[in-house]
């Protein structure tokens, strides 16, 4: 029949419905495709920005950076400066490990003050050293007096004889001498220490005579003087100086005076004495 629809076949309504949605489908497609291809660099620059954004440290305190964000240019492009974003990347220290920045007092505390600062009332007043005693004066006599140390302890040279010195010890001359004799007496209470005592000779113009410690008839004070005893020392020096005054220093510490005999050693060249010896 001719006002039947064929079998199978949809209406021609149905197909002119499905014709004009797909045709809509196809226009909203070209629609979209042109909207998104007409500026094809701000999808970039979006994308870009989202990964730039993403690589921006948080903001911190301590370091400023630029962040640049799209704005309108004549081109299409869009860049302009914002306000500074502050990063959080902290200086590292250096290799001896403290900061590159100068440190200073540490929050909640107070620097160390130096009590012995200058004009710290604190500090007290300096302690100073006490100055060492004074040297007792020298003693001079003629040569052949007796000479007092203390009111105790007295010297003398007892006599001078010309003699030949034969020097055995490393460096010492043989020659023309004079050997001097002297008495030490402690009439105190108390010993006396003479491992320091020391005998020297020069002329009255300070030329020394060379000792000859060595000889065999050299006897020097040495050991303790016992309280109420006499000792009796022999010291022998080279003489170049012959018939001229001389000059003998004695001493037994540095805390006693040194006595200087002076004179001609004929006042006493051929007095003998005898004396005890040290043991």
């Amino acid at each position: 029949m001719a006002g039947q629809h064929e079998v199978g076949k949809p209406p021609s309504r149905v197909r002119l419905g499905l014709v004009l949605c797909g045709a809509s489908i196809l226009i909203l497609l070209v629609v979209l495709a042109i909207s998104t291809g007409s500026n094809p660099r701000s999808g970039a620059e979006n994308r870009g920005s989202e990964r730039a954004g993403a690589l921006l440290p948080v903001p911190t305190q301590s370091r400023q950076n630029p962040v640049i964000s799209a704005s309108a240019s004549p081109s299409g492009d869009s860049l302009e400066a914002v306000a500074p974003v502050k990063s959080s990347i902290d200086v590292p220290p250096s290799s001896s490990g403290t900061s590159t920045k100068d440190a200073g007092p540490t929050k909640g505390t107070k620097p160390t003050e130096d009590a012995s600062a200058v004009g710290d009332p604190r500090a007290g007043p300096p302690v100073l050293a006490k100055p060492a005693p004074p040297l007792p004066q020298p003693i001079s006599v003629p040569i052949d007096q007796p000479a007092d140390l203390t009111p105790q302890v007295r010297a003398q040279i007892v006599s001078i004889e010309q003699v030949t010195a034969k020097g055995m010890g490393p460096g010492e001359l043989s020659g023309p001498a004079l050997k001097v004799s002297l008495t030490l007496t402690n009439s105190g209470a108390s010993t006396l220490a003479l491992s320091t005592t020391v005998v020297t000779m020069d002329t009255l113009d300070g030329v020394p005579a060379s000792a000859v410690e060595s000889a065999a008839d050299a006897v020097p004070f040495h050991g303790i003087l016992a309280a109420g005893a006499t000792l009796t020392g022999r010291y022998l020096f080279l003489a170049p100086m012959q018939g001229e005054d001389i000059r003998v220093s004695f001493s037994t510490s540095t805390e006693q005076p040194v006595v200087l005999f002076s004179g001609s050693p004929s006042a006493l060249a051929q007095a003998g004495a005898s004396g005890t010896k040290n043991n």
